[in-house]
Parts: C-alpha cells; sequence; structure tokens
C-alpha cells in the first residue's frame, strides 16, 4: 500500500474543498434566486392592484366629468 505525497493529499483535499464550495455557492445561489422570485411576484401583484386603482380612479373621474356636464347642462 502506497501513501501519499504531500503535495497529492494537498491536492486532494483542494479539490474536496473545491467540490464542498461549489456545491455551496449552488445551494446560495438557488435559495438566493428562490427569494427573487418571490419578491417579483409581490411587486408584480402589487402593479397589478396599483393598475386596478388607477383604472377605477380613472372611470370614476370619467363619471365626475359626465355627470357634471349633465348638472350644467340642465342649468
Amino acid at each position: 500500500m502506497s501513501e501519499l505525497s504531500k503535495a497529492e493529499a494537498r491536492e486532494i483535499l483542494l479539490r474536496k474543498i473545491r467540490e464542498e464550495l461549489t456545491h455551496d455557492m449552488a445551494v446560495t445561489i438557488r435559495e438566493f434566486e428562490t427569494k427573487l422570485d418571490e419578491e417579483k411576484e409581490k411587486i408584480s401583484q402589487k402593479n397589478s392592484i396599483n393598475c386596478y386603482w388607477k383604472k377605477q380612479q380613472q372611470t370614476m373621474w370619467q363619471m365626475q366629468q359626465y355627470l357634471l356636464s349633465i348638472y350644467l347642462m340642465m342649468k
């Protein structure tokens, strides 16, 4: 049975560390992407709600203008 040289042992240790770091980085990136997707969904929902309310406000303004014109015509 042959023993590993100092350089071989160092190379094996470095390879294992690289593999662990690569895995940890991949997990961290996946977690970040998941959080980013959740935040994008929240923003999208807020934008949808804001668009809805903006449309409602516009409709109310148009209704007010219409009613005002009828009122002015009746004077």
